[in-house]
C-alpha cells in the first residue's frame, strides 16, 4: 500500500515519505538529522567529503581495506581486527599517540569495539568519529557522523540500494543535504523506497531481537563442536563461524548446498568480508524455528560424516 501510494499521487523523489522516513530513522538511531542517499557508499563519500571540504583534517585511521572504494580515504593508517571481528581498541590507541584529527571506523558483521574505551580515547585525543555501521543499524552510536546502507541484504534492507547519514550536528547536516542536494550529484533516496523502509522500520525493533536469538542459539550449539570457531556473538548481519583451512571450509559449503541451506565464504569479489576460511550461516528475521534448528543440525552432521563424502 505504501508504494502504491506513493505512485498515485506521483511522488518519486524527495515527497513526503523520504521526510518523514528521515525523521523517524533519526529517532530511531537518537540523532536530531538524518540525511538519506542513494547508497551505503554515498553516504561515507558525503562524511568524508564534508570533512575534508570544513578541513577538519585528513582520514587517519581505517579498519578495513576500503581505500579503493573511497576516493576521499589517502593515506590511511589500517588498524587490524581482533578475536572477536571488531577494530582492535589497543592497537587503535598505540596509532593515536601520533597526532589525530579524523578516526573512520567500520563496524563490520555488526560487531563493535569497547565503545567506553573508544569514547575515551575521543575525548583525550579530541579526534572527529565518523561511523560506518553499513551492518550495525540499531547499535549504539559514539561517532559524530554515522553512516548507514539499506542495501537488501542489510538488516533494515530495501528494495534496491540505500543509505543514510546522521548527526547530532546542525551544520554539517545542512552542508551534507546540500551536497547530497546538488544536481550535479543525484543522490538521493528515491521516495518509494523511502516509502518501503518506513514499513520495515516500524518492525526494525523486532527484527534485530529475532536475530539476536538466532545468534544466541547458533552460538550455543555450535560452540559444541571443537574444531569450529565462533568469531562472535554479537554477529548480526551476517553469523560467522571460521575452519582451521580452506578445505574444510569448502567442503562445508559444498554440504550445506547439497542440504539445502545456503552458505556463502566471507571472502569473495562481490561481498565486502575479508577473512580466509570464514563462511556466513543464514541469518534473517523471516527465519523459522525449524529453519533455524535445521542449520545447526545440519552443520553437526558435518562434523559427524560430512567430510567423508
Amino acid at each position: 500500500r505504501a508504494i502504491v501510494g506513493c505512485l498515485k499521487r506521483g511522488d518519486l523523489i524527495l515527497r513526503d515519505e523520504t521526510k518523514k522516513f528521515e525523521e523517524e530513522f533519526a529517532a530511531f538511531c537518537d540523532r536530531k538529522h538524518c540525511i538519506s542517499v542513494r547508497s551505503g557508499t554515498d553516504a561515507i563519500n558525503l562524511a568524508l567529503e564534508t570533512i575534508n571540504s570544513q578541513r577538519l583534517g585528513n582520514v587517519n585511521f581505517i579498519r578495513q581495506e576500503y581505500t579503493y572504494l573511497i576516493p576521499a580515504i589517502k593515506n590511511a593508517v589500517k588498524i587490524p581486527m581482533d578475536e572477536n571481528g571488531a577494530m582492535d581498541i589497543y592497537k587503535l590507541s598505540r596509532e593515536l599517540e601520533n597526532p589525530s584529527s579524523v578516526v573512520f571506523i567500520t563496524y563490520m558483521n555488526s560487531v563493535q569495539p569497547d565503545l567506553q574505551r573508544l569514547k575515551q580515547f575521543k575525548e583525550k585525543y579530541n579526534f572527529f568519529l565518523i561511523e560506518d555501521a553499513c551492518q550495525a543499524v540499531g547499535k549504539p552510536l559514539i561517532g559524530d557522523l554515522s553512516c548507514f546502507s539499506f542495501y537488501p541484504a542489510k538488516i533494515l534492507g530495501g528494495i534496491g540500494k540505500g543509505g543514510a547519514v546522521v548527526t547530532d550536528d546542525d551544520d554539517l547536516a545542512e552542508i551534507i543535504r546540500k551536497k547530497r542536494d546538488n544536481l550535479f550529484n543525484n543522490l538521493w533516496l528515491d521516495e518509494v523506497k523511502a516509502a518501503y523502509l518506513r514499513v520495515k522500520l516500524k518492525y526494525l525493533k523486532e527484527e534485530i531481537s529475532h536475530r539476536h536469538n538466532i545468534a544466541d542459539f547458533y552460538t550455543k550449539e555450535l560452540n559444541q563442536i571443537p574444531d569450529l570457531k565462533i568469531l562472535s556473538k554479537d554477529c548480526l548481519q551476517n553469523y560467522i563461524v571460521l575452519f582451521y583451512n580452506e578445505d574444510d571450509a569448502l567442503l562445508f559449503m559444498d554440504f550445506m548446498k547439497r542440504e539445502g541451506v545456503e552458505v556463502m565464504p566471507d571472502k569473495s569479489d562481490f561481498y565486502e568480508g575479508n577473512m580466509d576460511n570464514a563462511v556466513r550461516l543464514p541469518i534473517y528475521g523471516e527465519m523459522r524455528d525449524k529453519e533455524i534448528k535445521y542449520v545447526v543440525k545440519k552443520t553437526k552432521e558435518f562434523y559427524g560424516k560430512g567430510r567423508k563424502n
